[in-house]
């Protein structure tokens, strides 16, 4: 819209003031403030320099500000330097939805690879632990090949026995002293691990930010700790 007003004759500050009643959605106040502080007096130079500013968050606007106003201060062609600068954001734009669109593939990989250790976790604890169960003593549990290390733990692995048992005890409400009990801990735990990093790969892959990989590691996490909860309570685990 620049282009095309100073195109018909319009000089810079004239052609802003005539753009600034068009709907530019969230741009709309800062271009309304750049004509405001055209009428107020202040020179192009300021008025690009203080939005440039503004936008510094966004290093696409930043970067194309600096270019418009450095044409116009040294006197260049401007209209063909906003042209060039509006063809090359439309291009950038593109790429990036495209580049996300490929990458939003790889996010939902991630969290496919966590239900999918989830799906492992639940055939290993039902159909795997199981076999190697034979009759013993009550609450014990003698195993032809499995047994539950805490029973005999020692030094530092008596710590680790600890949280294992807690979490059996007063997250799940499980016996402590089953070998499935010790199972169900361990591939929780294994399970809360591969999800926290499957969403801080999630994060950067899509969006390149520790903040989003944060936030996907909190969502799978949460995922996780529901769905084991739910499959204890209904006997899909920890029996």
């Amino acid at each position: 819209d620049l282009v095309e007003a100073i195109r018909s004759g319009m000089p810079f500050h004239k052609a802003l003031l005539a753009v600034s009643k068009l709907d530019y959605g969230r741009l709309n106040p800062e271009i309304r403030k750049m004509a405001n502080q055209v009428t107020w007096g202040l020179t192009m130079e300021k008025v690009l320099e203080q939005f440039a500013q503004r936008m510094k968050k966004s290093k696409r606007m930043f970067s194309s500000i600096k270019i418009i106003r450095e044409s116009y201060t040294s006197g260049g062609e401007v209209a063909t330097i906003l042209d060039s600068v509006a063809d090359n954001v439309t291009i950038l734009g593109e790429a990036e939805k495209e580049k996300r669109s490929l990458l939003n593939q790889y996010v939902v990989m991630m969290y496919a690879i966590s239900f999918v250790f989830l799906g492992i976790v639940v055939a290993i604890n039902r159909l795997l632990v199981p076999i190697f169960e034979v009759s013993g003593t009550p609450g014990v549990g003698e195993q032809l090949g499995l047994i539950n290390p805490c029973l005999t733990c020692s030094g530092f692995t008596c710590n680790i026995c600890d949280v294992f048992q807690g979490t059996s005890r007063y997250v799940f409400s499980l016996d402590p002293l089953q070998i499935s009990s010790y199972y169900t801990s361990l591939f929780f735990f294994m399970a809360l691990i591969q999800s926290l990093f499957s969403g801080l790969v999630a994060g950067q892959i899509s969006e390149n930010s520790i903040t989003a990989g944060i936030k996907h590691s909190v969502i799978l996490v949460s995922a996780i700790f529901g769905a084991f909860s739910i499959m204890i309570r209904l006997g899909i685990l920890g029996v």
